[in-house]
């Protein structure tokens, strides 16, 4: 049976009008390390307007989403634990402040676009992509590292992600992050079983 388009344009935009954007910011970053361990930090915040989101049903459903914004936070190499601690605390403090970054709004998405390039392929090689999660009262601080893989907008997570406890500074954060920053993922099991779905070099990086 086609559905008619009005009716679900009608449906569309009275879910949209119910909604209300959210207002609590949660302290989470995205960053990618590029092989020569160059940083850049992104900062998130809730999109401006509902999207589609996947329901889990046969259709998708409205939703606010909490995603990424164009507001790069950059750290060269070298750098210390310390001055990385104090990019994170930027990227933390920044977020909720910006609008998302969408391909939605016909940009490129936001690897593409900070590298310079066309293509999530050609703009993620070789770089780790870390989430950071920031709760220093409570139990929901982690951080996680994850390789991109050859098809589009997918990365992987091939290594156990680090609960923080209550009560880790930024500094604890910071130390996470190095270590997934210094790690030679390329020795590693799960990393050798899943290297041709990997978009990454044949040398150890």
């Amino acid at each position: 049976m086609i559905k008619d388009p009005f009716k679900q344009i009608l449906s569309f935009l009275k879910a949209k009008k119910k909604l209300k954007r959210p207002t609590n910011i949660f302290p989470y970053i995205y960053m990618f390390v590029d092989e020569n361990k160059n940083v850049v930090i992104f900062p998130t915040n809730w999109t401006n307007e509902p999207i589609e989101q996947m329901s889990g049903g046969p259709e998708p459903e409205m939703a606010y989403a909490y995603l990424s914004c164009y507001y790069p936070i950059e750290l060269k190499h070298p750098y210390t634990t310390e001055e990385l601690s104090e990019k994170i605390k930027v990227g933390l403090d920044e977020c909720g402040k910006h609008d998302c970054h969408t391909e939605l709004s016909g940009q490129k998405i936001i690897e593409a676009k900070y590298y310079g390039v066309k293509s999530f392929k050609r703009a993620t090689y070789g770089k780790r992509h870390i989430t950071l999660s920031y709760d220093p009262e409570g139990e929901d601080g982690d951080v996680a590292l994850f390789l991109p893989t050859t098809t589009a907008y997918l990365y992987m997570s091939l290594f156990p992600g680090r609960k923080m406890p209550k009560g880790s500074t930024l500094m604890d954060y910071a130390k996470v992050v190095m270590e997934f920053i210094e790690m030679d993922v390329t020795q590693a099991d799960e990393f050798k079983k899943n290297r041709k779905r990997l978009n990454w070099p044949n040398d150890p990086v």
